[in-house]
């Protein structure tokens, strides 16, 4: 069974909502003045990179400081496979939820805003859509200073981070991956996630039970793809969450009309090697 790089990219369907984190994190102490000041070069130089590349969340297209309304904007196209309009405007407060626990490293216990914070700034992330319309997730201050993200532990907030993407990724199940994959369910169990996807067997041209398929191929396959997306800010976030729980992963297949399945696990001890 042949699956494309550019579908191996695609099954990994967690919803992310990737904040850009702030090139000032060493302007903590400085007084307010110093920090605009610094906050206004940082997000100069986030704005001379746009667009930026965030991989399967989408893209940075721009970056702004409103002085008049004190205001950090940074503007994204999301990948629409992973979030879509109907979904962010029906679910706006699990999306707030879901951004406030990726604004910083699993490992830290302060967010990477909480200098534009202490600034006094808010954080704006301007979602842009294809239908042309724009919206907006508003951070104030006291959303990054006293959420709630800061008191959780490590993996607490590991375990967070997966359950509100599971949550958002179920509202836009099912998802056609390519010409006879779809993506059908995400599960979070103690010990692995697991994707489950349905395959059209008469696409494929073949039961999945057939010995053609080579589970030892699709294993391989899935291996090379998680170590293309290494680098990926999105998969990276989503596979050091999966590591800090103490997670591998679980690809189940079903194939259809057959009802055969198919698990291919990859431990943690894989994950760890690839995103080290």
């Amino acid at each position: 069974m042949k699956i494309s790089t550019k579908s191996l990219r695609l099954v990994f369907m967690f919803v992310a909502l990737m904040a850009m984190q702030t090139l000032v994190s060493s302007c903590g102490n400085s007084s307010k003045k110093q920090n605009l000041q610094q906050v206004r070069e940082a997000v100069a130089a986030v704005k001379t990179q746009c667009p930026i590349d965030m991989g399967i969340a989408g893209t940075v297209t721009d970056a702004d400081v409103d002085e008049t309304s004190g205001t950090v904007r940074y503007t994204l196209q999301p990948n629409e496979l992973f979030l879509n309009e109907n979904v962010f405007i029906d679910h706006k407060d699990l999306l707030r939820k879901s951004l406030l626990l990726n604004i910083s490293p699993l490992e830290s216990e302060k967010s990477g805003l909480t200098p534009l914070a202490e600034a006094g700034l808010n954080v704006a992330y301007v979602y842009s859509f294809p239908s042309g319309k724009q919206h907006t997730l508003l951070l104030t201050p006291d959303d990054i200073l006293n959420g709630s993200v800061e008191k959780l532990s490590p993996v607490e907030r590991a375990n967070a981070v997966l359950e509100t993407r599971c949550e958002i990724s179920k509202l836009i199940f099912p998802t056609q991956i390519d010409d006879y994959t779809t993506q059908i369910g995400v599960e979070l169990k103690p010990d692995n996630m697991i994707h489950q996807f349905s395959i059209d067997e008469k696409g494929l041209g073949l039961p999945i039970n057939d010995p053609a398929v080579s589970k030892e191929a699709l294993y391989n396959s899935l291996v090379e793809g998680l170590r293309q997306s290494a680098n990926d800010p999105t998969m990276k976030t989503e596979m050091e969450a999966v590591i800090a729980t103490g997670r591998g992963l679980v690809y189940h297949y079903t194939g259809v009309p057959s009802g055969s399945t198919i698990e291919v696990p990859i431990t943690i001890e894989t994950l760890r090697t690839i995103f080290k």
